[in-house]
């Protein structure tokens, strides 16, 4: 396998801008191919797959656009989920900065 070289960047415009198209990107999204080219042989046979990463790509443009409120919703679930990890690391029988018990090593040599 041959390492890849590096690719500089596009060569802004006298806008500022670099093109969408241009040289550069295109050969990025030409070493996308050997990738993608076996999905696009095995699609046109099975649609389910087209359909799903759509429905997926659905999903994740709905759940970005309303982040903040899953975020609130999850909240107390995640607070709660903290509190009794917390209750659970003082039930165990041994960590690391009280010392391990007799018959067990802290180190795995």
């Amino acid at each position: 396998m041959q390492p890849t070289p590096e690719i500089p960047p596009d060569i802004p415009s006298e806008t500022g801008r670099s093109s969408l198209l241009g040289r550069e990107r295109l050969k990025r999204m030409g070493a996308i191919i050997p990738v993608v080219r076996p999905v696009a042989r095995y699609v046109p046979k099975n649609p389910v797959l087209l359909i799903g990463a759509a429905a997926l790509g659905v999903a994740g443009v709905l759940a970005w656009r309303n982040r903040r409120r899953i975020a609130e919703a999850a909240r107390p679930m995640l607070e709660s989920a903290a509190a009794r990890g917390q209750t659970v690391r003082q039930r165990l029988p041994w960590r690391r900065e009280a010392g391990a018990t007799e018959g067990v090593q802290e180190s795995l040599h």
